[in-house]
């Protein structure tokens, strides 16, 4: 026998996970510096077909001296191509946990979209800023995925 809360339970998670689907579907050409570990924490398949380079900008150097004392030097690289809006979620919520390098600006005032950490932002913060040049800001916790889809369409 199935009860109310079952019902409104499974209703729910289906209507999840069909606007899961529907946010993964979508790509969006995008570009992302980050380290080489948040390179590391995504699965080698989802980067399969994206382009990276090794970032050798000021920008990077100044970066990379942040890195905590009895760490490895971190290599910045550039990940760019078309990545679906969960993925680049996960990127920037892995940028944001390294707070080392302060939080995450989203620039969609750039073609494609820039995503990188910056030091004038407080770590476990992100910076949104739309086509139009207006700006939000989230916890990274507590960025949802539709801000997310909605800057990168752009």
């Amino acid at each position: 026998m199935f009860s109310r809360r079952f019902s409104l339970v499974f209703t729910y998670s289906l209507i999840a996970s069909a606007h899961n689907k529907a946010l993964a579907g979508n790509t969006y050409q995008v570009r992302i510096r980050a380290d080489d570990v948040v390179k590391g924490s995504m699965p080698p398949i989802a980067l399969e077909d994206l382009h990276i380079e090794q970032d050798r900008s000021t920008e990077a150097q100044v970066l990379a001296q942040r890195a905590p004392v009895g760490r490895a030097a971190p290599l910045f690289v550039w990940i760019i191509g078309a990545m679906g809006a969960t993925l680049v979620l996960q990127f920037v919520r892995e940028q944001a946990r390294q707070y080392w390098y302060g939080g995450v600006l989203i620039d969609a005032r750039t073609t494609p979209v820039t995503i990188t950490n910056d030091l004038r932002i407080p770590g476990d913060m992100v910076l949104v800023i739309e086509a139009s040049g207006r700006s939000m800001r989230y916890r990274s916790n507590d960025l949802p995925a539709e801000i997310i889809e909605n800057v990168l369409r752009k």
